[in-house]
């Protein structure tokens, strides 16, 4: 498992990690662009880089970057499609972004005999993961994911029950289907915003308050703390049955249940001991984050409903980091 990031100078805590990828830039009309990526590559010799072409596609430096390192990928964009040919005819490594997902499986064995590396997976093709995972192990390509994002090409996206959705809660699951996951934050890309959702998905693989909070392509409300366990793990693998004229309800069911729950200030029993187990916090964290709390503006309404909230779930530190509220 790999975690794709953009590449900063003065972020050594994620540049010396062994799981990363970087996602570089690249101007190619640039002066001296060429040479100094090629010192980028003396330094981070076995890092995988994705490289993305601001304008036109070079192969002359792409030919040059190919003498030197077997690391770098080239991420391709619609404008690209036509270079593919070329560069799968030189052994280029290269995959489509995510703006260019497989969504059924025509579109999957498309982009696998063009020779891509990697394929963002959409749509269908995220109720069946144990076929897709199956079929591109048999073929060496990797399936990519942008964890608070909805992979889905639909209109409705984020607006109704049956839309795609993985949660914190799910990372373990998910890991066994995808090999590199990244986090949409914005351009510039925003790396507060990055250590929020690392530790929301890989440290806590919790969440106690809206969906939406950490993905925002989700627009219905949904609280993760009364969702059930398996409202993900069910739809990873049924092959979206509703979609041939098959009666499931089993999306909606789950969904409305989740918010009765909430609305009722009702946490099931087994997700307040999953929650329990998970979220681990010392006393220094608790009271550091309580005295946070407390200096805010008493006229403000969430002070006092995340102060309840904190009090009565032991909400970990990222959530006051997620809001603003406590900056380390």
């Amino acid at each position: 498992m790999a975690i794709a990031i953009p590449f900063a100078l003065d972020n050594a805590k994620w540049n010396n990690r062994k799981d990363i990828e970087f996602n570089i830039p690249y101007d190619s009309g640039r002066h001296k662009e060429l040479d100094k990526f090629l010192d980028f590559l003396d330094e981070y010799p076995d890092v995988r880089i994705n490289l993305e072409f601001k304008d036109e596609i070079s192969l002359h430096d792409l030919s040059v970057i190919n003498k030197i390192s077997d690391n770098v990928y080239v991420r391709i964009s619609i404008k690209d499609v036509p270079k593919v040919k070329d560069m799968r005819e030189k052994g280029y490594k290269f995959f489509f972004d995510s703006e260019l997902p497989a969504y059924n499986f025509s579109l999957l064995e498309s982009f696998i005999d063009m020779g891509t590396t990697d394929i963002y997976i959409a749509d269908d093709l995220c109720y069946d993961l144990d076929t897709v995972k199956k079929y591109l192990n048999s073929v060496g390509v990797n399936i990519r994911l942008i964890l608070n994002k909805i992979p889905m090409t639909t209109p409705d996206r984020g607006l109704n029950e049956k839309t795609v959705l993985f949660r914190p809660n799910d990372i373990d699951y998910l890991k066994q289907y995808f090999d590199a996951f990244e986090f949409d934050c914005g351009k510039p890309y925003n790396f507060k915003k990055l250590d929020v959702l690392y530790r929301v998905y890989f440290i806590q693989k919790e969440w106690l308050g809206e969906i939406s909070e950490i993905n925002e392509d989700y627009n219905i409300p949904l609280h993760n703390r009364t969702i059930q366990d398996d409202y993900d793990l069910y739809r990873m693998n049924c092959g979206r049955k509703c979609n041939h004229n098959r009666i499931c309800n089993k999306c909606k069911n789950m969904y409305d249940a989740a918010n009765k729950l909430y609305d009722k200030n009702v946490v099931r029993k087994k997700n307040k001991e999953r929650i329990r187990n998970t979220i681990k916090i010392g006393k220094y964290q608790y009271d550091l984050i309580n005295s946070k709390l407390e200096n805010l503006s008493k006229g403000d309404e969430r002070v006092k409903y995340y102060k309840e909230v904190f009090d009565d779930m032991k909400l970990p530190l990222v959530w006051m980091e997620a809001y603003g509220y406590y900056q380390p």
